[in-house]
């Protein structure tokens, strides 16, 4: 099972098919879970949508999509405007798996640069081994490997198996938070935000008026 975290506001083309390239790879079969997040402790800003909103987007990201579902527990359980933490998650997650059956997470590069820093690090490298896609600034496996040794946290048998959880995925540059302002000053018939977002996101937005400017 590969649990994949984020905001996912908007959910873009980009967070589905790195997912499901980064499970092909890793394994065919596993269940896809999406965790939409409260609020991330790493980000000062809570989510521009409502946890419905951003819970009816990725549902209408993931359809159609094999062997994938939403988890949402992080905003079930968090009060509005607390930072959920992916250790809860992950230890919640743990006991309701089946027996035997394996969880890991998918991350990015950056998140990966930074995992130190995460609360229960260390536990959640040995009980939810990360799968990492490569992301900006590191897009190739010993770029990150060089921000891992210089966190000073990672023995090198760490490092060695950080470098063989990175996935050799594409390197898509769609940006939510660019898509969100652009919603905001052209709206969601922008060319590059019909690029960016699945015809089925893009409805959601358009029928509750999402990222709109107020006036």
């Amino acid at each position: 099972m590969l649990v994949f975290g984020g905001t996912f506001d908007p959910p873009t083309r980009a967070h589905i098919v790195l997912a499901e390239a980064a499970r092909d790879f890793a394994a065919h079969d596993a269940l896809l879970v999406f965790v939409p997040a409260a609020r991330s402790p790493h980000k000062d800003d809570a989510p521009c949508a409502s946890d419905d909103a951003r819970l009816a987007m990725l549902l209408a990201a993931i359809a159609g999509v094999r062997h994938a579902c939403v988890w949402t527990d992080e905003i079930d359980r968090t009060p509005a405007g607390v930072p959920s933490f992916t250790f809860d998650t992950v230890s919640r997650a743990l006991r309701v798996v089946r027996p035997g059956v394996s969880l890991r997470l998918l991350i990015g590069a950056d998140q990966a640069a930074s995992f130190h820093r995460w609360r229960e690090a260390r536990w959640l490298f040995e009980k939810a081994a990360p799968l990492v896609m490569p992301r900006a600034p590191y897009e190739e496996a010993e770029a990150l490997v060089a921000a891992l040794r210089g966190a000073g946290y990672w023995s090198e048998a760490d490092i060695a198996r950080w470098r063989e959880a990175f996935v050799p995925v594409p390197i898509l540059r769609t940006c939510a938070t660019r898509v969100r302002n652009l919603l905001r000053r052209f709206g969601p018939d922008h060319p590059e935000v019909e690029e960016s977002l699945t015809p089925a996101v893009l409805a959601e937005i358009r029928s509750r008026s999402l990222y709109a400017t107020q006036s």
